[in-house]
């Protein structure tokens, strides 16, 4: 095996770029592009908005606008306050017997059986012609 030995030789910087370096035309592509459509966007028409106002918008008022600091001094403090809790168990306690009165109520024996009853989905549903108008 006799034969020329070939030494390795180093590979130039073009042969294997630096990663930055490689994309660098694909960045200079990517903002090119994003220029590109930045511009395409602004050749777009502006819509007309006042085709869109009937005539009744146009004779409407504008509203008042009010300060903001006379809006701020007359709205209400929301925040929970010591007696919240107690408040908020009272009127827990008033719709717990509101709600115990009507189930002591009851119903009668035929509003308890439509009730109990399970609706049949797959039944044919009347057209707005065959439903009865209501009488006056």
């Amino acid at each position: 095996m006799t034969g020329p030995t070939s030494k390795a030789r180093p590979m130039s910087a073009s042969a294997h770029p630096h990663p930055s370096r490689r994309s660098l035309p694909r960045r200079i592509r990517l903002l090119l592009l994003g220029a590109g459509l930045a511009g395409l966007g602004a050749c777009t028409t502006f819509p007309d908005l006042d085709a869109r106002m009937t005539e009744a918008d146009a004779r409407l008022e504008y509203p008042v606008l009010q300060p903001a600091e006379d809006v701020l001094q007359t709205a209400t403090n929301n925040a929970i306050q010591p007696d919240t809790p107690d408040a908020l168990q009272d009127r827990m306690a008033a719709l717990n017997g509101r709600a115990e009165a009507l189930r002591r109520a009851g119903f009668d024996p035929d509003t308890r059986k439509r009730l109990e009853t399970d609706i049949d989905t797959a039944a044919p549903t009347g057209t707005p012609a065959e439903i009865p108008k209501a009488q006056p």
